[in-house]
């Protein structure tokens, strides 16, 4: 597992929503911990951030609903995109690859 990955994962993120503290948990598939494992370090932790994002209240980033999916949505960073979904409180990341390689 890459470093930048195991400090996202252990500290998690808080986020202010009303006056209250959320905690959202992100998790990573195996397939997207091996696509960031690839990347080098500058970019990784440019996807990581974008992430990181997906944790606040209202989640920031170039977001979209994928059409033919109940829950499942996007995140686009540069050429890069996340799949994931948020449940309650933990982030789901499904896949992250490149744009032509993903859908």
């Amino acid at each position: 597992m890459h470093p930048l990955i195991h400090s996202l994962i252990t500290e998690g993120s808080t986020a202010l929503a009303e006056k209250e503290v959320v905690y959202l948990e992100i998790l990573l598939s195996r397939q997207a911990e091996k696509f960031l494992d690839k990347l080098n370090d500058k970019q990784a932790m440019i996807v990581l951030n974008a992430i990181q994002g997906l944790t606040e209240k209202p989640p920031k980033g170039d977001i979209r609903k994928l059409k033919g999916y109940v829950d499942e949505k996007r995140l686009r960073v540069g050429t890069i995109r996340v799949l994931f979904k948020i449940k309650k409180t933990t982030v789901f990341v499904s896949d992250i690859d490149f744009r032509g390689n993903i859908y």
